[in-house]
């Protein structure tokens, strides 16, 4: 998966709670260089699942995260995991709880310790980053089911996503 110079690659690093876990890579000179990590965790498969990411200190701040968590969240709902994704933050970090909020998440519970909980709903009548592009324009998506696959295409007809999770 790839867009805007970012790359999601399947990663062999075992969790015993991810599903999926992917290196975010960013092109850096022509070459892909280490910028973070997302993982897909605790699936109720069909029903819910939490992501959770990490960017690494020294990329924050470019729109990797944002670029990664769409990406991620698009290949969630179009291979459908889950219909709620929800996602959890630390006391004090403001740019996560932006970047949630401006993706359609919503504050739904303060957890002990100040720990905030997050939920998105995925449904197939609105892009699954809250109707957001990467680039953080509006956007409005068509799912189409075809011969057992899904179709994701902007109405606009200019962008067609297809998303492989277990390949490069």
């Amino acid at each position: 998966m790839e867009a805007r110079g970012i790359r999601l690659r399947p990663t062999l690093m075992w969790d015993r709670n991810c599903l999926i876990r992917y290196k975010i890579e960013e092109k850096d000179g022509g070459k892909f260089r280490l910028a973070g990590f997302i993982g897909l965790y605790n699936l109720d498969f069909r029903r819910s699942a939490e992501v959770a990411m990490e960017v690494l200190e020294g990329k924050r701040g470019k729109g990797i995260g944002k670029t990664s968590l769409w990406l991620f969240l698009r290949g969630i709902r179009k291979y459908g995991f889950a219909e709620e994704v929800v996602a959890r933050v630390r006391p004090g970090n403001l740019p996560a709880r932006r970047l949630l909020e401006s993706m359609g998440f919503s504050e739904v519970l303060r957890q002990s310790g100040g720990v905030q909980k997050f939920r998105l709903e995925i449904s197939s009548g609105q892009d699954s980053a809250g109707g957001m592009s990467p680039a953080g324009n509006q956007g409005t998506f068509k799912i189409q089911k075809i011969s057992g696959d899904i179709n994701i295409q902007d109405i606009g007809g200019k962008n067609k996503e297809v998303w492989k999770p277990w390949t490069d």
